[in-house]
């Protein structure tokens, strides 16, 4: 009786896995130093209390664990995550460069930043964006006046799907063809309960600006925004 509760509970396992398998959850595979787990989803962050692993140079690497993943031609690495229940890696992987969306969008807006050398006038109109698997670009103008410098130039600013700040661009304003040039370095960051997006806004200078060192801030409440990122997978 006990051997075949052993064999029934055996059996049950297995359809358990191969269930598994079939829904396309994961696909698990020996990596030599330990087991991994492989999901084709795109994920860029780690969840159910999986630590978040090194991938550099084509590892994942945790402590003293070190995997270099077998994933299809043609995809990339999205995250490598580590977890500590199974004592394995779970690489998460996309296609390479999945556009999902490519569409125009209209937004405006103008904000007044008091910052040391003046009240900085920001202008800004975003005109076009491109959805991938893991981040939104968008196409935006954004013109600065500061005293009597009115300049504009339009650039794709990168937002993560990060509710930490990421790096996402930056704008270059040339006071003329042979003068100082002001630059401002943005990063952003998503807040998962509104999905309105900070800006932090770097501005330095070159020439007779080099000790310009000042920063912005400003917080973008679209609803056209707030709808594609409310799809995606936030960090």
């Amino acid at each position: 009786m006990i051997f075949t509760k052993s064999l029934i509970a055996m059996a049950v396992a297995v359809l358990q896995l191969a269930s598994l398998s079939s829904a396309g959850i994961a696909n698990r595979a020996n990596s030599g130093a330990a087991e991994v787990t492989y999901s084709h989803d795109g994920r860029t962050c780690c969840t159910d209390g999986e630590r978040g692993a090194i991938f550099s140079e084509g590892k994942c690497e945790y402590n003293s664990q070190a995997l270099t993943p077998s994933i299809p031609d043609d995809t990339f690495v999205t995250k490598c995550c580590w977890n500590n229940t199974a004592n394995d890696f779970h690489v998460h992987f996309a296609n390479d460069h999945e556009l999902r969306q490519v569409s125009p969008i209209n937004i405006t807006g103008n904000a007044t930043v008091p910052i040391e050398v003046c009240n900085l006038g920001l202008k800004w109109n975003i005109t076009e964006y491109i959805l991938t698997d893991d981040y939104l670009d968008i196409n935006v103008n954004l013109t600065i006046a500061c005293g009597p410098f009115n300049l504009a130039d339009r650039e794709w600013i990168r937002i993560h799907f990060d509710s930490s700040y990421r790096d996402s661009g930056e704008f270059a304003y040339e006071i003329s063809a042979v003068g100082p040039t002001i630059y401002a370095t943005i990063t952003s960051k998503i807040h998962r309960s509104d999905f309105s997006v900070d800006f932090h806004g770097e501005l330095t200078g070159t020439g007779i600006l080099s000790q310009l060192d000042q920063s912005f801030d400003k917080n973008l409440r679209a609803d056209e925004v707030a709808a594609i990122l409310a799809e995606a997978d936030i960090c």
